[in-house]
């Protein structure tokens, strides 16, 4: 017992004074209590109090001669004598070397040639075939048919030695944590590739190193900082202030060069010399120079926009240059595969393989639209969206010029045709989008194609509805004609009219053909969405007829939402937004229901089947359901 508990104790210490003053106390002891009487047997048993001598499920794997053994217990039989080399694997790189099953360490056992074998009178044995002292007064003549056995002596000291060995090695050496090797550093950074970096701090002066997956310093602590290891590499910092790169034994593979030095992902690494930014290899070679003070992210393609000297450009990842830096701006690629680009205030665009399609020439660049977009030559963009003045003309979207910029204005196509205007204060007429007139001009309003008619005016007061030809389709007695969709539009035949009681509706819908579809029986009438309409009457609250109230019709006519709301808004996913003075806004669906009450103070239409709202000044936003899903 007494052993045992001194045992313990030096498992305990470790490396430190007391460590050592235990084993010493153990050998010594050892040495006093055994005799040659007490290890009669050629067997290796490790004493104890009566216990096994590792606790069960921690029990280490046992290898001899290269054969796994589970079971510790092929210790026992074991000749001392024959034993050549033995060593102790223990965390990392126990599992490492034979996998989980070595979690709890190794012990590993080399034997000698054997000498069990059978000796026949002549042989000639080997050098080296005794590898161990025996009895010398035994004739070889004499051992023909038996086994050699070792000197009593020898095994009882061998016994000892194997005892103390195995039992501090594993108990001390196996049972330290990581943790408790590391907990003199200041900073422990964790385990990549077998390593982690260390901070030591002697009188004052932090430097860094590496431990292994044991804990021990493997890379003195020598370096200003130090990065973690990817792919066997990792970045560390001389104390002069320039960053390189050393591999897991330490050895110096980039030399200090940068100023900034990245991990290395996928064979690659992001470094900085003095305020440019570049990319090496790991033998250190240059991917891409170190050039550029700012490098994006790489897209789908690899593709990389960087800045060079104020200039942007565009490279791959493995520093190809796909266009050069040579613009002031560099968008993202349109839905045509287009990419904008400016240089000195002028707009262009490239290809899908970065080669310039049109030049930069252009002093604005509408988007694009049923595959159309609008450019202005010479106009002047201050305060504005738009430009003003200058030429207006037409690309497609393969970047061809298909109107030059010649029009005083010129609409964005619909259905073919755009609407133009040669002077400033000249009439509209209609082109095609290769610049042919359609319909000459004689319109002081003209708006874009749908449903193959344009809403159009002649004196800016009364309005109706012409053909692709010019041809008139309806009356001239609407003030007012919105937008198509689902094939109708509301009409004002009253605009500038008073609101009184007893004064007659004035807005309805109109058909592609000019047809009252739906007769004027509204005060206000909305643009259809989604098969629904926006309408609203005065004079539903007796007690005060200017309370306005909303509802909404489906495009037979029918009211399927009651005039009962004070503000209404088109649909969008299916709800619309909707407004009760002192509740707040909701949303309903297109049979009428509150999906969401009102109870909100602000709210936008849904998009993307998410909306934002305002309660008690928190902004938030909520699905479909009305369930919160941000905040």
């Amino acid at each position: 017992p007494r052993v045992q508990a001194a045992l313990a104790k030096a498992a305990e210490a470790g490396s430190t004074a007391a460590g050592v003053e235990a084993r010493r106390k153990v050998a010594e002891h050892m040495g006093q209590t055994e005799d040659a009487g007490t290890l009669k047997s050629s067997t290796i048993v490790i004493r104890g109090s009566g216990k096994a001598p590792f606790e069960k499920g921690k029990e280490p794997l046992l290898v001899i001669d290269g054969k796994v053994y589970k079971d510790t217990k092929k210790l026992e039989g074991l000749d001392p004598g024959r034993i050549e080399s033995m060593s102790i694997l223990k965390d990392a790189s126990a599992v490492e070397k034979y996998g989980r099953k070595a979690r709890n360490g190794v012990i590993e056992i080399n034997q000698a040639i054997s000498i069990y074998k059978k000796f026949v009178p002549g042989t000639v044995l080997p050098p080296g075939f005794f590898r161990r002292p025996c009895d010398t007064g035994v004739k070889l003549a004499e051992l023909g048919g038996k086994k050699l056995s070792l000197h009593v002596k020898y095994k009882t000291e061998a016994m000892k030695r194997l005892l103390f060995f195995l039992t501090v090695a594993m108990f001390v050496s196996c049972g330290r944590t990581f943790e408790q090797r590391t907990a003199k550093y200041a900073e422990v950074g964790s385990v990549n590739d077998n390593r982690a970096a260390v901070l030591d701090i002697n009188e004052g002066v932090g430097r860094w190193g590496y431990v292994d997956g044991t804990g021990r310093l493997v890379i003195e602590c020598r370096y200003a900082d130090a990065r973690s290891f990817d792919d066997g590499l990792a970045a560390v910092q001389e104390p002069e202030g320039l960053w390189g790169y050393i591999d897991t034994a330490g050895r110096a593979v980039v030399a200090p060069q940068f100023t900034v030095a990245g991990a290395f992902d996928d064979g690659m690494a992001w470094v900085q010399a003095g305020e440019l930014w570049g990319r090496i290899d790991k033998t250190g070679k240059t991917v891409i120079p170190c050039l550029y003070s700012e490098i994006g992210e790489p897209d789908e393609r690899g593709w990389m926009r960087v800045l060079r000297d104020g200039k942007w450009g565009i490279l791959r990842q493995d520093g190809e240059v796909i266009v050069p830096c040579a613009y002031n701006l560099i968008g993202e690629p349109n839905a045509y595969g287009l990419i904008p680009v400016t240089s000195d205030g002028k707009h262009g665009f490239l290809g899908a393989d970065g080669r310039e399609v049109l030049p930069c020439f252009f002093s604005y660049i509408s988007d694009f639209k049923d595959g159309y977009a609008r450019t202005n030559y010479g106009g002047s963009m201050v305060l504005r969206d738009e430009p003003y003045g200058g030429q207006w003309g037409l690309i497609d979207t393969l970047g061809h010029e298909t109107i030059p910029c010649r029009y005083y204005y010129l609409d964005t196509p619909g259905e073919g045709l755009a609407a133009f205007r040669l002077e400033q204060f000249g009439n509209y007429g209609y082109v095609d989008v290769k610049g042919n007139v359609a319909i000459s001009p004689r319109f002081s309003v003209a708006r874009p194609f749908s449903g193959g008619v344009a809403v159009v005016s002649y004196n800016n007061v009364n309005f109706g509805l012409v053909d692709r030809n010019g041809g008139e389709v309806s009356s001239f007695r609407y003030k007012r004609i919105g937008r198509f969709n689902d094939g109708l539009a509301p009409f004002n035949t009253d605009l500038y009219g008073m609101n009184f009681q007893g004064m007659e509706p004035r807005c309805g819908y109109i058909d592609t053909e000019g047809r009252e579809v739906i007769p004027a029986k509204w005060d206000d009438a909305a643009e259809f969405s989604e098969m629904r309409a926006a309408v609203m009457r005065f004079g539903t609250n007796s007690e005060d007829f200017y309370d306005a109230r909303w509802g909404y019709i489906a495009t037979n006519g029918q009211l399927v939402v009651p005039l009962k709301y004070h503000e209404a808004y088109p649909f969008s996913c299916g709800l619309a937004r909707v407004f009760v003075k002192g509740l707040g806004y909701g949303y309903i669906d297109r049979q009428g229901n509150e999906v969401v009450p009102c109870k909100y103070q602000e709210a936008e239409d849904f998009h993307d089947f998410r909306a934002k709202v305002k309660q008690y000044d928190r902004v938030l936003t909520i699905d479909e359901t009305g369930q919160i899903v941000e905040q």
